[in-house]
Order: C-alpha cells, then sequence, then structure tokens
C-alpha cells in the first residue's frame, strides 16, 4: 500500500514524498482509531466506518470476498440483554 499510495502521489503533484513519510502517516491514522489494517489483503488500509460515532461499543468488521478480494466494512454492536 505504501508505494501504491507513495506513486498515486507524486504522479499528481509537483513535489515528491517518501514512502517512509506514508509509512508514518498510515501509522498514525491507525494509532488514532481513523484507518484499519487489513493485513490479509496485503497491507491493503481502509478508513474507519466509525469516525465520528458517538457509540463506542461498535465493533467494525470487514467482509472479504476470497475470490474477488472485494470488501465490507460492518459495524457490530455487541450484545445487548
Amino acid at each position: 500500500m505504501d508505494y501504491e499510495t507513495t506513486d498515486a502521489y507524486n504522479q499528481g503533484t509537483e513535489k515528491t514524498i517518501a514512502a517512509m513519510t506514508v509509512y508514518r502517516f498510515l501509522g498514525f491514522l491507525e494509532a488514532e482509531n481513523l484507518v484499519h489494517e487489513l493485513v490479509s489483503t496485503n497491507n491493503k488500509y481502509v478508513a474507519c466506518c466509525h469516525i465520528g460515532s458517538e457509540d463506542k461499543q461498535e465493533i467494525p468488521q470487514f467482509l472479504i470476498c476470497d475470490g474477488c478480494k472485494d470488501e465490507k466494512a460492518i459495524i457490530y454492536l455487541g450484545y445487548h440483554s
């Protein structure tokens, strides 16, 4: 992901960034729970689907198709009796 992101950014701007900058940026976003790393898909990242949510019980989950690698984020609200 870091090289894909780096290449896309560098192609669209006059200033370039290094892959290490992207690593650090993604690390920061992950630490702040703004993105999730999907290790099973070769280190891809997705934006967190519960940004701005008031409900802290939400647990984000990602469904990934084995065939086409399509991803779907869902929210599990936990068990409530």
